[in-house]
């Protein structure tokens, strides 16, 4: 993790992540922005969450698929499942891509390109898949 990861090193107010707000709303804002960077939470997943009004649920998330994140090309790696074809598969399903560089992806993105590597050895052809 980088050094924006704990949240005594991050300025929730310098990083936009509080404006709009006054009062009791801003006070809850900064108290779950301040847990989620303790928890690991990185700034740019804080932004981003911030941008599509779920902060909120990033605690659900993280109880429910873990911390582990990973980047495309790790889970390309981990999977032997070239990064194009997962990129592809995902768009397929209805999920955006992630930045290239972005550790986003959790075990449970990991566990489906394992499969598409297993229904590969199995014989399902990419256009089945």
């Amino acid at each position: 993790m980088g050094t924006e990861a704990t949240s005594s090193r991050i300025d929730f107010a310098a990083a936009g992540l509080l404006d709009g707000l006054e009062g009791d709303a801003r006070a809850d804002r900064l108290a779950l922005l301040e847990r989620l960077a303790a928890d690991g939470v990185t700034l740019p997943e804080l932004r981003g969450a911030t941008a599509t009004h779920t902060l909120v649920f990033l605690p659900a998330e993280r109880l429910i698929v873990g911390p582990e994140r990973y980047t495309e090309d790790e889970i390309a790696q981990r999977s032997g499942v070239e990064l194009d074809f997962l990129e592809a598969v995902r768009r397929a399903g209805g999920l955006s891509n992630p930045e290239p560089k972005e550790p986003i992806l959790t075990d449970l993105d990991l566990d489906a390109a394992q499969m598409i590597s297993t229904a590969r050895q199995a014989g399902v052809s990419d256009a089945e898949i």
